[in-house]
């Protein structure tokens, strides 16, 4: 189904926390965002209100932008036109994660329909379904997932335990984690040629190498809930805390800092944007899910948060760049952009 929609334009002022001097070495965090939302007709009529369920966003490599609604059961794509699609999966498909691989391919991760596919333009699914071990596949689904630099696409299995990857053709292969219960849940690309993941349970940041070997750091600080990850323009991967206001930063050594952002918002979603700088995106917490914002982190611990006037009742996952140097992030209804390189 396809429609167009309005769009909401709005520049948020910023309001700083934790300042630092050094900062003048990269991109400062600037006073004001021009943030456009694009609210999705219907989404907040949705079962008991909890809205469609928007969470995985990416850009697709022909200026697409593409997004998982998860209670519908619905991969969605916005046209540079401004007008969005909408494809229908089958029952309990459950779409989270949205990824581009190396083929260029729109991939996708389902939860509770325990498999990984991919996407055409046109609409047109190919899934392949992640083998089961044992009769509850509803805790088994992939989450997390992300392009390796070994032309495969790899993802977390959640409850499961494991970390998988698939080929172009579809060849699925799956490593167990060393950390019972870890909780694998994101996942991404880092400098150093590894696939870096965070383990919400285990309270762990983990490698796994193209080749199968898996290394964890524990988070060295009390009741952690590592939650999205990403790499930074300083070498370092970067991960929201869905228990803390603290965004935290590794060394592919394993050498930990931890940032605070202002209480009692956590993040949730985080993205290394063009500007050099952390974006995220924040919730109250993870059990009130409103009062959404949008934040960035400077590499030298630098935090701006900006404020979301017309949407005190949202919260925000996922954030992604795109190619064109700004940003895109799902909300509960609806989906938005931050313009950190406006058109000239």
């Amino acid at each position: 189904m396809a429609f167009a929609f309005s769009i909401a334009v709005m520049m948020l002022a910023a309001c700083g926390y934790g300042a630092n001097k050094s900062t003048a070495r990269h991109a400062r965090p600037p006073p004001k965002i021009v943030v456009r939302q694009f609210p999705v007709p219907g989404a907040r009529a949705v079962g008991d209100g909890s809205g469609a369920g928007f969470f995985g966003i990416a850009a697709g490599p022909d200026g697409t932008i593409w997004f998982a609604e998860q209670y519908t059961n619905k991969i969605a794509v916005l046209a540079r036109s401004g007008r969005i699609t909408e494809f229908a999966m089958g029952r309990d498909a459950g779409p989270l994660g949205i990824a581009v691989g190396a083929d260029r391919r729109i991939w996708f991760s389902e939860y509770t329909g325990n498999k990984v596919g991919t996407i055409t333009p046109r609409g047109v699914f190919k899934e392949y379904t992640i083998p089961i071990q044992r009769p509850d596949k509803y805790a088994i689904g992939s989450f997390g997932i992300t392009a390796g630099p070994d032309g495969k696409v790899w993802f977390t299995e959640l409850l499961r335990n494991r970390i998988g990857s698939i080929t172009r053709s579809g060849r699925l292969t799956e490593y167990a984690i060393p950390t019972h219960n870890g909780g694998p849940h994101a996942i991404t690309a880092g400098p150093d040629g590894n696939l870096w993941f965070t383990e919400q349970t285990g309270g762990k940041i983990g490698f796994i190498t193209p080749g199968g070997n898996i290394t964890e750091y524990p988070v060295p600080y009390e009741d952690s809930y590592p939650t999205d990850i990403a790499a930074g323009s300083d070498g370092r991967l970067w991960f929201t805390d869905g228990n803390h206001s603290i965004i935290g930063a590794v060394t592919p050594s394993g050498s930990f800092t931890k940032y605070e952002i202002p209480p009692p918002l956590v993040a949730y979603g985080i993205a290394s944007g063009s500007d050099r700088n952390l974006w995220f995106t924040t919730r109250m917490d993870l059990e009130d899910q409103t009062n959404h914002k949008i934040g960035v982190i400077t590499p030298y611990g630098d935090v701006r948060e900006y404020d979301f006037p017309t949407s005190r009742d949202e919260g925000g996952w996922d954030i992604n760049a795109s190619p064109d140097g700004n940003l895109w992030f799902t909300e509960d209804y609806a989906i938005g952009e931050i313009v950190l390189r406006p058109a000239r």
